[in-house]
């Protein structure tokens, strides 16, 4: 499954080995535990990558039979929308996480490993 953490920062990626049950189950005992509020709610989020390398049509496949989607943003980026689950603290929070279980372990793998490619500086020899 799918991890994003969205931050005031930026997004940050993990590829976790969990079920969503266990994941939201764990997130809630948290917030009890420690007094806070907790929002939960089935949702979708988007996020860009480099369209450098990636094979559009490919990805596109594998999210077909997702309630997800892979877009051509322009000559540089393309946007992926993943259906998952929305934790925050209020239901208007910019701040949270999203857990986005895919049935095909191979489409996580591949968006995971588009997203690590694309925070390595790129090296060049001249």
């Amino acid at each position: 499954m799918l991890k994003l953490t969205y931050t005031e920062t930026g997004l940050h990626m993990e590829l976790v080995d969990t079920s969503l049950d266990h994941a939201i189950a764990s997130r809630s005992l948290l917030a009890l535990s420690l007094g806070c509020s907790l929002h939960i709610t089935p949702t979708e989020a988007s996020f860009l990558l480099p369209a450098i390398g990636v094979g559009l049509v490919e990805l596109g496949l594998l999210l077909h039979h997702e309630a997800s989607s892979v877009v051509k943003v322009d000559d540089e980026s393309i946007e992926v929308t993943l259906t998952g689950v929305w934790i925050a603290e209020s239901p208007v929070a910019d701040e949270g996480i999203f857990f986005a279980p895919l049935s095909d372990s191979k489409a996580e793998s591949w968006i995971y490993k588009l997203w690590q490619d694309s925070l390595s500086p790129i090296s060049s020899c001249v």
